[in-house]
């Protein structure tokens, strides 16, 4: 089965009458060994279905836009999907959610068999899913993307591989605090001290002037500069990062609860649901009636 094959299985059997759902495939010239596919998504409303990855195969996903949320039935997990993630698809069923937005993914199928060390990598008794984040701007990944993405020129089997490998390759390194997963790169080293530290108290009381004395500003050049140098305003990054750490937390322990939203500085339901909503473009009871894995949805 074709990435496109697989992947159209997340949009044909659930496609909404105003939902928008475009894949374009892409393939080598010598061998279809190995093919991806770009799936362009325009959502009307958060919609859980359900999906299968055949047996031997995997899929290699890099998420360019939108975010998602997604559970392995098989390993019990969930995660969330933001711009930047690298993440792998082994054989089974999953349940998945799109924001109510547009979003644009990248996937690779292969036989399981074929790459050297996969099963092992993907092997029965890993409990999550494999996801890392990158900055697709300043890896060389990037590039590679580009050129496959040329439908004017033809492409090997080597490059495709390649692209593979390199995306796999990523999600064996060492997790890190990557800024790219909350909007921000490129920051120099003060600002870059400060958004780590906001990534690990992410429940301080991060005003202005708390952030501006912190690198050593004054509030006014502070919102400035910051803005400048991030491309996003500081409020509006810790409440990207504490929307994003809430929900990976509740991901993580299956359930929402008073405690991770207070741990990511979200004082209460109402006020996590608002900024969840605004950042992810999902709400809570969006997130509560998708975690579960009896959830209703669309059998394959």
């Amino acid at each position: 089965m074709s990435a496109k094959e697989i992947v159209e299985q997340l949009g044909g059997r659930t496609k909404l009458a105003d939902d928008s759902i475009e894949l374009q495939e892409f393939q080598p010239s010598d061998t279809a060994a190995v093919s991806a596919v770009l799936s362009v998504r325009q959502n009307t409303r958060p919609k859980p279905f359900t999906f299968e990855v055949p047996p031997q195969t995997v899929l290699v996903a890099y998420r360019i836009r939108g975010s998602s949320i997604l559970t392995s039935r098989k390993r019990g997990a969930s995660c969330l999907i933001q711009p930047g993630d690298v993440y792998a698809l082994p054989s089974g069923i999953y349940d998945v959610v799109f924001s109510k937005r547009r979003s644009e993914t990248l996937f690779f199928n292969a036989d399981r068999g074929a790459v050297l060390g996969l099963n092992l990598f993907l092997g029965d008794t890993q409990t999550e899913i494999p996801i890392r984040a990158i900055d697709i701007q300043a890896d060389p990944i990037g590039a590679k993307i580009i050129t496959i993405s040329d439908t004017t020129a033809k492409h090997s089997i080597f490059k495709f591989s390649s692209l593979m490998l390199d995306l796999l390759d990523k999600l064996t390194e060492p997790a890190d605090l990557s800024l790219t997963r909350y909007g921000v790169r490129n920051l120099d080293k003060i600002f870059t001290k400060l958004c780590r530290q906001v990534c690990e108290t992410p429940s301080f009381d991060w005003t202005t002037e708390a952030a501006a004395n912190h690198c050593g500003y004054s509030v006014y050049h502070f919102s400035r500069t910051f803005r400048a140098k991030s491309g996003i305003g500081f409020h509006e990054f810790v409440t990207k990062v504490r929307a994003i750490q809430a929900v990976d937390q509740i991901c993580l322990a299956g359930a929402v609860s008073p405690k991770i939203l207070e741990l990511a500085g979200l004082s209460c339901e109402q006020t996590a649901s608002k900024a969840i909503q605004r950042e992810l473009g999902l709400n809570l009871n969006d997130i509560r009636r998708f975690l579960p894995p009896q959830i209703d949805a669309i059998a394959v």
